[in-house]
């Protein structure tokens, strides 16, 4: 700092074109003096620094070179040199270098988040087991403050470290409490879920978590062999797209939905329709559109709507079966195809599904808007 603070002395000096006896003159010492700070063979007295700062049109901040915090590219060249250390097996050589910047910038939310993720990353590196204790207690004590972040995704990343280091802390509650923190979903933090609640014992909740997490990753796979599936068809390689459709059945056939989603099954029944069209195999095209409408009339039931006593909202089976029929007929597939016989009659009964699902969709809610109008006559007759 000594060195720093007489380079900022001589260069604001310069800047204004004095003199060494000149600034000496302003602020009542001798040009010895002010040689010496420049020279970094003393230090001003604390009583000179504001007097110093005005001389020079600064604050006294500036002749310090202070800082509250570093800035991001500071704080990340920092952490490359202790993940060098780390790296080498120097252990007590990186932890003082952290804890140092860490005293000499105590407020910094970001450099906490840094030090105590390379202090998670490299327990192993500890060769004892005292020190290596006493390190997942200080990173578990630096992402507590780097989760007061204001960004984000860093907020993130320091809340889903944390929740880690508790569980190696075996602080299964802690972790929970702050996977619940965390916002918006977030898969990892699912995952991490469920490996506590099996910790915990809590076998069955543990289950249902990992059957959804599942869910949503067969969804994700499901879009991407759609994806491929179009990407091969635009390709001019329809064996490849049929392929990557019919994987979509079998993950479906080995992993069912607990939800009861057809939505990709479907998207993918109808692009192998239009593959069998478009390579002239009629008969494997009809038999898939009669595939295709079974496992729709045959799906689960939908919601009622908002007007169901019973349902609480969301698609009703009417909707979801008029859906069914407009991804079938709006596609321009050859007449070959939705001129046979086995195709009108597909649709036919595919119709007919949607105008019964209509009328017993009409009838529910008829029925409830006349169980309400008797619950209110009631209440009025009593009143």
């Amino acid at each position: 700092m000594e060195q720093t603070m007489g380079k900022v002395i001589q260069a604001k000096r310069r800047a204004k074109g004095m003199t060494q006896e000149q600034l000496a003159q302003l602020v009542g010492v001798s040009s010895a003096a002010v040689s010496k700070w420049e020279t970094a063979s003393a230090l001003p007295d604390v009583a000179l620094l504001c007097p110093l700062a005005r001389a020079l049109d600064c604050t006294p901040d500036e002749l310090l070179d202070f800082k509250s915090q570093l800035t991001e590219q500071e704080v990340n060249a920092l952490r490359e040199t202790a993940e060098c250390m780390f790296q080498a097996g120097q252990w007590q050589k990186a932890w003082d270098f952290c804890e140092g910047r860490l005293r000499e910038y105590p407020g910094d939310l970001y450099l906490a988040f840094c030090c105590g993720g390379l202090y998670a990353k490299y327990l192993s590196v500890s060769d004892q087991e005292e020190q290596a204790g006493r390190q997942l207690k200080r990173a578990i004590q630096l992402m507590e403050r780097a989760c007061e972040l204001t960004d984000e995704e860093s907020q993130r990343a320091a809340l889903l470290s944390l929740a880690g280091l508790y569980v190696l802390s075996s602080r299964l509650e802690d972790a929970m409490s702050t996977l619940d923190r965390l916002p918006g979903c977030n898969q990892d933090a699912r995952n991490m879920r469920a490996s506590i609640l099996l910790q915990q014992g809590k076998l069955e909740e543990a289950q249902q978590l990992e059957i959804a997490n599942l869910s949503i990753h067969l969804h994700n796979a499901q879009l991407s062999l759609l994806g491929l599936a179009n990407i091969a068809k635009k390709q001019g390689d329809e064996a490849k797209a049929l392929e990557l459709l019919d994987q979509i059945d079998r993950l479906t056939e080995q992993f069912p939905d607990p939800e009861g989603g057809q939505g990709i099954g479907r998207v993918a029944a109808v692009r192998r329709i239009e593959l069998y069209a478009g390579l002239g195999r009629w008969e494997d095209a009809q038999r898939e559109t009669e595939r295709f409408v079974e496992d729709v009339i045959r799906a689960p039931q939908g919601d009622c709507g908002d007007e169901c006593p019973v349902c609480s909202g969301g698609a009703s089976r009417a909707f979801l079966l008029q859906n069914a029929l407009q991804m079938l007929t709006e596609r321009p597939l050859p007449a070959p195809l939705t001129e046979s016989p086995v195709w009108k009659q597909a649709v036919e009964r595919l119709e007919q599904a949607v105008k019964n699902a209509r009328e017993e969709e009409h009838r529910q809610k008829t029925g409830a808007k006349v169980e309400k109008s008797e619950r209110n006559s009631n209440c009025t007759s009593i009143v």
